[in-house]
């Protein structure tokens, strides 16, 4: 939920007086903290705004003061989604959710790691011990969620918390979701829904929310896919990819 204007932000500090690196509040007084217009003390819950990201597609979530804030945002287009599936990783993986991977060098797995928007665990790309893919040689693996039946009255996405601490060129270590469309128990169609050119700045950084649309795939049976792929062995000395919080949901 991005897009608020900086001036809007500019606009609600100023007006609050609620700079942190002033001595002198609205008065003109030094700071006594007996005055409605001192500065407050403020626990820092965030640095960046992506810090804030609730999920809330009804929300303008932002960073202010190192607190976030959430802006309701007035449209007749907010109304509750339908969650169609939905995995945190927190508990027992759900039993048809497969992970599967080119060699036993780095794979997909569940591993705690309270850094997540929902610890105490997320889903893990890498050696799960070392928490690297650098094994001198290609590593891949998939994530192959449930057959799911897509609504054909609404639109549907998959959202999911990803943090991609990989080469950040675009040729290799790769990182994309696919949709396996079925057909009378058959595979009919395999689509490229999502790739690493779309990946916001942000999820180079830290765990970030990312909106995969499941456009043009209403009413139809898929399989969602999520594929690493580093596609050589050098030049890996890197992390791996996190996922947390995926979530299929039908919109208005």
């Amino acid at each position: 939920m991005r897009g608020l204007s900086i001036l809007f932000v500019g606009v609600v500090l100023g007006a609050c007086g609620n700079d942190h690196k002033s001595r002198h509040d609205n008065d003109n007084d030094i700071i006594d903290r007996d005055s409605p217009f001192d500065p407050v003390e403020v626990a820092e819950q965030c640095t960046v705004s992506a810090n804030c990201e609730d999920g809330d597609r009804c929300t303008e979530n932002r960073c202010i003061a190192f607190e976030c804030v959430a802006i309701p945002i007035p449209s007749d287009a907010c109304c509750d989604a339908i969650t169609l599936f939905e995995e945190n990783f927190d508990g027992t993986l759900n039993p048809n959710i497969d992970l599967s991977s080119a060699n036993e060098d780095a794979l997909w797995s569940v591993v705690d790691e309270a850094a997540t928007s929902s610890p105490p665990a997320a889903l893990y790309f890498g050696d799960p011990i070392a928490r690297t893919y650098n094994k001198g040689t290609q590593v891949a693996g998939t994530v192959t969620l449930p057959e799911i039946e897509l609504p054909k009255d609404r639109k549907s996405v998959l959202s999911m918390r990803v943090y991609a601490a990989i080469e950040p060129t675009i040729e290799y270590d790769l990182f994309w979701v696919e949709a396996v469309v079925e057909r009378d128990t058959t595979v009919s169609e395999t689509i490229t829904l999502f790739t690493k050119r779309d990946l916001p700045f942000t999820a180079f950084q830290d765990f970030a929310l990312v909106d995969v649309p499941l456009d043009g795939l209403e009413g139809e049976v898929v399989r969602l896919v999520l594929r690493f792929d580093s596609r050589d062995g050098n030049a890996n000395g890197f992390e791996g990819v996190y996922v947390d919080d995926v979530r299929v949901e039908g919109l208005c």
